[in-house]
């Protein structure tokens, strides 16, 4: 896992212990930074850490995921 990918990782669960299950991220302008956000969430759902729930069609500015229930225990970022 990328130093990315355990940061982005590390954000959804500090709002998983926070009781959120479903977060919104703002698709960055730049495409490289857009790339780099969405390749790191498909890695994240490949590890089944989350689970996307809409990938972002042409217009649209954010992505939603989803967290997997606390009864499959904390995300792990190793």
């Amino acid at each position: 896992m990328t130093e990315y990918e355990k940061n982005l990782l590390s954000q959804l669960q500090r709002a998983f212990d926070g009781g959120e299950y479903h977060v919104s991220f703002d698709i960055p302008e730049l495409p490289e930074e857009s790339e780099k956000l969405l390749s790191a969430l498909h890695t994240l759902q490949d590890a089944s850490k989350i689970f996307i729930l809409a990938s972002p069609e042409e217009d649209d500015d954010y992505i939603e995921v989803e967290m997997y229930p606390p009864c499959c225990g904390p995300l792990v970022t190793e």
